[in-house]
């Protein structure tokens, strides 16, 4: 007897797809020059603020809910930049990244991991956090 069910279309797509990330460039303008808010990496060096969309959460959403819980504000200006991919790496991720403007100010909270620091001299583990980077720069 054959199994006339009917598989989802999508599912193939859903499992074949690479992991999406949204990393987000939060940038500010501070007395010595460009900032920006850095996730800190226990044992490693510092890196661009990423995580997964929740399901059905779009990425403009998703972005504004990571600037809102890592930085306690949700800023000035939140852009998609362009999308990113590391195809033929073993992690695989689609990463979408943002820029972030916010006005310098005091009350901007270094909290839950994340730390404001001159762009210039950042140095990554990750290139492709320096891609992104060098990317929301240039779009400014």
């Amino acid at each position: 007897m054959t199994d006339k069910r009917q598989a989802d279309p999508t599912e193939h797509a859903r499992s074949s797809s690479p992991p999406l990330l949204v990393a987000i460039v939060p940038l500010r303008l501070g007395m010595s020059g460009l900032e920006v808010a850095l996730a800190n990496r226990e044992g490693q060096r510092s890196g661009l603020i990423k995580d997964r969309p929740r399901p059905h959460e779009s990425l403009d959403l998703a972005a504004r809910r990571i600037v809102r819980e890592r930085l306690g504000d949700e800023g000035n200006y939140l852009e998609q930049l362009y999308t990113f991919n590391r195809f033929g790496q073993s992690e695989g991720d689609v990463v979408v990244g943002h820029i972030a403007l916010f006005r310098q100010r005091d009350d901007l909270r270094e909290a839950h991991g994340v730390h404001w620091t001159l762009v210039e001299g950042v140095r990554f583990a990750d290139e492709l956090d320096r891609l992104v980077l060098d990317y929301a720069q240039v779009r400014l």
